[in-house]
């Protein structure tokens, strides 16, 4: 049992789905880099200089994440081809991707939403 009541990784045989499920748990302190601070300003109110530098330091490694993870398996509506009309910059056809989920595969994002909830 994880902290806030979040009780399964794995997929519920309930959810009858095909394929792996499972949910990622991220966060902690890693070596800072290049957009360490970054998109914190709806924490900060848009601070900068000395006072961002310090807004930084109080919030670095406090943030946790959750992504629920599935598979994909191939069909008839998924698929990519070359646009008969639109071009780069360089006049070179561009793709076109078509992206559907079918079957037992068009709902399994309503559960794990519902799962993630109850992980608080």
């Amino acid at each position: 049992m994880f902290p806030g009541g979040c009780t399964a990784i794995s997929t519920p045989a309930s959810w009858a789905l095909l394929g792996g499920y499972h949910i990622e748990f991220g966060g902690g302190k890693r070596m800072p880099g290049f957009g360490t601070g970054a998109g914190i300003q709806w924490l900060t109110g848009g601070s900068y200089g000395v006072k961002f530098k310090q807004d930084v330091r109080r919030y670095y490694g406090s943030f946790v994440s959750f992504a629920g993870r599935g598979e994909m398996i191939p069909n008839d509506q998924s698929y990519c081809e070359i646009d008969p009309k639109a071009k780069d910059k360089w006049g070179i056809p561009v793709l076109r991707f078509h992206w559907r989920l079918v079957g037992a595969r068009a709902a399994p994002g309503r559960p794990y939403a519902t799962h993630l909830r109850g992980c608080h």
